[in-house]
């Protein structure tokens, strides 16, 4: 542009105002060009929320009442990285609450560890039974630790999942997230086959404590002995049920359980309970559905 042209224009009260206009435009786009997106934790929670309806249909299809898994079919399904995708680019800090973020991460540990599980699996199915979790290691590591993945915005693992969003992050430690993040293993609690949603995850986080309490395969009560026989999980992570940090809490195990057993003799019991707990053996076999 020629100096004689530059002074008219800007000479042209009209005309500069103009241009003012348009290069304010022009500088507000390529500023937008170059704004990254915020860290996970920064600023406050959006209005977004998370459909889990491919989790909730693969769960469906492929899990049964028991929380057996069907693996085979289940790497097989084009859904399960549809939803791992959907995990990868979601923004789990613009959820719109803390009940979203909740069922985000519980539905992400799941479906993460059922991808790590069909990562790690022999190659002849006839092994599979055999399979443990616990015994496959990546770069010397195990799996919770070992691998990392995408998923919410962050780069973590399935450790870091459990351990450094849900069970440290203001809104998200809920002791009853212990029942519900599954490890592939069948002396876990039983995996749900729906998903987590944020509009009822408090309710469906009860419904799997209910679950947990009345299933004797992880809860056993024996009136006539007074003795109480319970899942690790509960040697492992009894402190969150009583601990102020998380909500809901009790002032020990027994009454955090007691509120959840269908059989009011047994609630009276554990509420009462003053012993010594006895922990079940671990049992890291897969929980293949046969």
């Amino acid at each position: 542009m020629s100096e004689s042209l530059v002074y008219r224009i800007f000479r042209d009260p009209t005309r500069s105002t103009l241009w003012a206009i348009l290069i304010a435009v022009a500088v507000t786009v390529c500023m937008g060009c170059f704004r990254s997106e915020p860290e996970a934790e920064a600023g406050p929670s959006g209005n977004q929320r998370m459909d889990h309806a491919l989790w909730d249909s693969l769960l469906q299809s492929h899990v049964n009442s028991r929380g057996r898994v069907d693996y085979a079919k289940m790497r097989q399904d084009a859904r399960l990285p549809q939803y791992l995708e959907l995990l990868k680019t979601t923004n789990a800090a613009r959820l719109a609450n803390a009940d979203e973020q909740l069922a985000f991460w519980i539905n992400a540990y799941n479906a993460l560890t059922i991808r790590a599980v069909i990562d790690t699996l022999p190659a002849d199915q006839g092994k599979w039974p055999d399979y443990k979790i616990i015994d496959q290691k990546i770069d010397g590591k195990s799996i919770w630790k070992g691998r990392s993945f995408d998923v919410g915005g962050e780069r973590r693992t399935l450790d870091e999942i459990e351990h450094e969003i849900i069970r440290k992050r203001d809104g998200l430690r809920d002791p009853r997230i212990h029942v519900a993040l599954v490890c592939a293993a069948r002396g876990c609690p039983n995996l749900w086959n729906h998903a987590y949603t944020g509009d009822k995850v408090r309710d469906q986080l009860a419904d799997a404590m209910r679950r947990f309490v009345n299933d004797s395969d992880q809860i056993k009560w024996n009136g006539a002995k007074k003795t109480l026989t319970a899942s690790k999980i509960l040697e492992w992570y009894g402190g969150d049920f009583a601990s102020e940090a998380f909500l809901p809490h009790s002032e020990s195990i027994g009454q955090f359980l007691a509120d959840y057993a269908n059989d009011k003799s047994m609630a009276a019991a554990l509420r009462a309970f003053k012993g010594k707990i006895q922990y079940i053996e671990y049992d890291w076999r897969l929980n293949l559905k046969a």
